[in-house]
């Protein structure tokens, strides 16, 4: 058995962590492009909320309400972690994507195009769908090197149990 290294399992793609990667195995099949948490602008953001929040963080011993956490994570991901989604946006990239690809839309199904605005409405509306995406922000095999170069030029993201697919990054 050859032995794996540590590079291997460790070594992130800088430009994927900071200009981001197309996930398109989500609970729902939206295609929504996202930035690592480690990335200098979600870092820059999380620096300024950490200061916008510290009276409040202060107040609370060191913790935020419920309510002001939910704003603040809300901000970060709309502003700093969703970079874009939808099919145009992963296609106008030269995304494959999966034939259940569909855009995002609101309740009634009207097409949601990417804005900080419309990330922020269903980021407070839907958590779980934010946290989701926060979870994937912050997992190292999303940015993992390794599992993003041997996505380039294949149709078919590779998938495990324990690690996201992300659509396959196109050759520059």
């Amino acid at each position: 058995m050859a032995k794996s290294s540590i590079y291997e399992s460790y070594e992130q793609d800088a430009e994927a962590m900071e200009h981001g990667i197309w996930i398109t195995d989500l609970m729902i099949p939206v295609p929504v492009k996202i930035r690592s948490f480690y990335s200098k602008k979600v870092r820059e953001l999380n620096n300024v909320l950490t200061k916008r929040y510290q009276q409040a963080m202060l107040a609370g011993n060191g913790t935020l309400p419920p309510d002001k956490a939910d704003s603040r994570t809300v901000e970060l991901v709309a502003k700093g972690i969703v970079v874009n989604w939808g099919l145009a946006a992963a296609k106008a990239d030269g995304v494959t994507l999966p034939d259940e690809a569909e855009d995002m839309t609101d309740r009634e199904g009207n097409v949601l195009p990417y804005s900080v605005e419309h990330a922020t409405r269903v980021f407070k509306d839907l958590p779980r769908f934010r946290d989701e995406i926060f979870a994937l922000a912050i997992t190292n095999e999303t940015y993992r090197k390794a599992a993003l170069d041997g996505l380039k030029g294949n149709s078919v993201a590779p998938s495990s149990p324990s690690s996201p697919s992300t659509a396959p990054i196109p050759q520059s």
